[in-house]
């Protein structure tokens, strides 16, 4: 087992990402919320995918669009008029889900077990491995002491 902890420089395609994420998110909720209200669609509860909008629907959404609706009773067929509103809205929007690490670390823990936890404070971007492999901090991160990380952490949880 190894673990590291680090922030992440804030020129590094991650950091940007992770960014353009966060700040995009409640534009995200808000854009989804717009097409819901459109459609008369009850549920608050929705998946963010870019190319189809699924609901955890509510009994009077599922009546109201059973046709609309994928066997799955959640997502929204292609061709409906809500999944197209919801493609074209969602068109801009480049980061639905908060980046992984794993589309960012050198290939040496592919095939790994691993856990991660990325978050900011303020500015500041703060990364922690835990994996059964040989865990070693990238290029685009500088290590900080697991002390260091925890007390920041611990501050934040306050």
């Amino acid at each position: 087992m190894s673990e590291v902890f680090m922030t992440i420089h804030n020129d590094s395609r991650l950091y940007k990402d992770y960014f353009e994420w966060r700040n995009g998110f409640k534009n995200m909720v808000d854009t989804a919320n717009r097409v819901m209200d459109q459609f008369g669609i009850e549920s608050k509860r929705f998946s963010a995918r870019k190319d189809r909008l699924a609901i955890e629907p509510t009994e009077s959404d599922a009546e109201k669009f059973a046709k609309m609706l994928m066997a799955d009773g959640q997502s929204f067929k292609k061709t409906s008029a809500p999944n197209k509103a919801w493609v074209e809205a969602m068109k801009d929007i480049k980061h639905m889900r908060k980046p992984q690490l794993f589309g960012y670390m050198p290939m040496s823990l592919l095939g790994c077990r691993w856990k991660e936890q990325l978050f900011h404070v303020g500015e500041i971007l703060y990364c922690h491995i835990d994996s059964d492999g040989k865990a070693e901090v990238p290029d685009f991160a500088t290590a900080i002491k697991g002390s260091e990380y925890y007390a920041v952490l611990e501050r934040e949880d306050e």
